[in-house]
């Protein structure tokens, strides 16, 4: 079974505008639930000649996730999904759209021996390998990550030996998940891609990713 990285086609540049976003977005961490029922800050907006897909790219709010039109979500909800939380969204949408947070964290399902975490600098996929302090558990990779990595772009984690999980943990149980903190990713299974391009759900794209053992 594959994973792949799910991304948010930007051919229609942003088709979603944020406004007037209430304090329990703006203040929401990554990894925890939003607290509303529904969410009333968002606009539509198809300028310039952009279609409405049925996922959306919602500009710097894409970091929580992506509003899914109904024919998506009727197929997301049927999935096994880790910590994905669905929120109507009210207004020009006319709820036709649900808001998809990832508020997995799966930091500490890491088996970081297996993994050999290292700091790299990534300058548009020129690597190169940084000296950095060993990270060999969750407390280590996020100090790492918190000091070099936070405040420089081109500075990242990777496991240079692939994704590996403790022993009681199967990543392929899930269809939808995120890792979290160094990888904000939004990852899916080969079943649920199948899914999504046998009903051609339109406004996203797929890259394979190798790195999941």
């Amino acid at each position: 079974m594959k994973i792949y990285k799910l991304t948010i086609d930007t051919d229609n540049g942003f088709q979603i505008l944020t406004e007037n976003s209430p304090k329990e977005l703006l203040q929401k961490d990554l990894y925890s639930n939003f607290k509303l029922d529904a969410l009333n800050c968002f606009k539509l907006s198809l300028e310039r000649g952009a279609k409405l897909t049925d996922a959306l790219n919602v500009g710097t709010t894409g970091l929580y996730g992506f509003p899914v039109s109904n024919k998506f979500y009727n197929i997301l909800k049927n999935q096994n999904l880790l910590d994905v939380q669905f929120v109507k969204i009210n207004q020009i949408l006319n709820e036709e759209y649900k808001f998809a947070f990832f508020n997995s964290d799966l930091t500490s399902k890491l088996d970081y021996a297996k993994c050999s975490f290292v700091l790299v600098e990534d300058m548009l996929g020129d690597i190169t390998t940084l000296e950095s302090p060993q990270i060999n558990n969750r407390d280590s990779l996020l100090k790492v990550y918190k000091d070099f990595c936070s405040q420089e772009v081109f500075n990242k984690i990777i496991p240079s030996n692939g994704y590996h999980f403790v022993s009681n943990f199967n990543i392929y149980d899930f269809d939808v998940f995120r890792i979290g903190h160094f990888d904000k990713s939004f990852y899916v299974s080969e079943r649920l891609k199948l899914l999504i391009e046998t009903n051609k759900i339109t406004g996203i794209n797929f890259v394979f990713k190798d790195f999941f053992r």
